[in-house]
């Protein structure tokens, strides 16, 4: 079809299935390799003899290089295509899941969350440039609610079933199940996506030299909405894989006593609620036309969630439990500032645009994670024998860096969905 979605030719809608659900699987692998630490945090901690400081940097290694390898990332979208570039760096994340099962000592797990990280760099930002291209920008926003949500089928897998699979095989043979896993999806990458449609301005490009490049670079960080984007991008998913990727199950673990499987059952019903609120922000984002003020909503919500489990941490686990799966409810509306980046951009660099979007991503779920082990292990350390405080120093500190993150957001110019028809931003 062309941009604007007039003209479908014959089998087009066959030809989208197949590449959403291609690159469906490759992002279900890459969000369950973001979270896969988050329900063996305690079997890790113990096998490894981890601190919780290094438990944080472990888990952030997989961020920190996901954001380090954004640009270059943008860059080959840009110019070889999501095909090329999800299936050559996904079979990084191979190799990582090898080197996981074979780690000895935290330095060998950091290795290879690092390069799980590489793999996984391109899969969801370029599965959204394939979306973007295929589909006209009203139905970009839904479309990409679909695709989020059918990815965090692997936050659902990195739950009780990691913990039940952990029981079976051990961590170690979990990982490399999961390497065998990811090499047939490389190879369904392959086999089925495609970058653009037929007469598409991608399938007909010119091969961008050096400078134009580096002008695209230039272009896309000289956007003067760009910083007010990038903040709630810096702080919203952070917030939902410190605690759902990192922090949740050892707070359940430590404060509540839960064993791995229940734990896991925890995890399952908050990985559920980031599936029910992508699903729900998405139409949301058609109905109400103002994206600031779905932002802003949401933001007040996982806040609100995140104070009551800071005042609330020990109180009954029916409670606990429905604040952490209220707050990755509201916290999904990371989507929208995802759709809200991409207004900013023309197509020739909506590969760098996007990606430059989740460096604040990345970045700030490295930093959080980080961030977070250092607090745990100083409250910790300096109030001995209080096993809730520390997590309730974490929960407080997330609410106020979203605070922030909503303040300065707030200043940004308002977009809302259009057809492709009336222009693009």
């Amino acid at each position: 079809m062309d941009e604007a979605g007039e003209r479908r030719p014959e089998g087009w809608r066959a030809t989208v299935i197949r590449i959403f659900l291609c690159l469906g699987l490759a992002a279900i692998l890459s969000q369950f390799f973001r979270s896969a630490t988050g329900v063996i945090a305690p079997e890790l901690m113990r096998d490894l003899a981890l601190s919780a400081s290094e438990m944080g940097m472990l888990t952030a290694a997989f961020f920190l290089t996901f954001a380090l390898t954004q640009i270059p990332t943008g860059i080959l979208l840009d110019r070889y295509g999501s095909r090329l570039t999800i299936a050559g760096t996904m079979l990084f994340a191979v190799a990582g899941s090898v080197v996981f099962f074979l780690a000895e000592t935290y330095w060998h797990v950091v290795l290879a969350r690092v390069l799980i990280g590489i793999g996984c760099a391109g899969v969801m930002m370029g599965g959204f440039v394939v979306l973007a291209r295929w589909f006209d920008a009203r139905s970009f926003t839904m479309t990409m609610g679909w695709m989020i949500a059918l990815s965090n089928a692997g936050n659902l897998l990195a739950t009780t079933p990691m913990a039940l699979a952990t029981e079976w095989l051990g961590w170690r043979g979990t990982f490399l199940v999961m390497g065998l896993v990811t090499l047939a999806v490389v190879l369904a990458v392959l086999a089925g996506v495609r970058d653009a449609p037929p007469g598409h301005q991608f399938l007909a490009r010119k091969r961008e030299s050096g400078a134009d490049i580096w002008a695209g670079l230039k272009a896309v960080f000289r956007n003067p909405q760009l910083p007010y984007i990038l903040a709630p991008g810096f702080v919203t998913y952070a917030c939902t894989i410190t605690v759902l990727g990192l922090w949740a199950s050892p707070f359940l673990h430590d404060v509540h006593g839960l064993e791995g499987v229940e734990r896991g059952n925890i995890l399952l019903g908050m990985s559920l609620a980031i599936i029910a609120g992508t699903l729900i922000y998405s139409p949301l984002d058609r109905r109400i036309q103002s994206r600031r003020k779905l932002v802003l909503a949401g933001g007040g919500g996982s806040m609100a969630c995140l104070a009551g489990l800071a005042m609330f941490a020990e109180s009954s686990l029916w409670l606990v439990a429905a604040l952490l799966i209220g707050f990755t409810l509201f916290n999904t509306y990371n989507v929208i500032v995802v759709a809200h980046g991409r207004t900013l951009f023309p197509d020739h660099l909506v590969g760098r645009g996007i990606t430059t979007v989740n460096i604040a991503v990345q970045t700030g779920a490295a930093a959080l994670q980080m961030a977070s082990g250092v607090l745990i292990g100083f409250v910790a350390a300096s109030v001995p024998g209080a096993a809730d405080l520390p997590y309730r120093f974490l929960f407080a500190a997330l609410a106020v860096v979203t605070l922030l993150a909503l303040a300065y957001y707030a200043r940004a110019e308002d977009r809302v969905p259009q057809p492709l028809s009336q222009g693009r931003n």
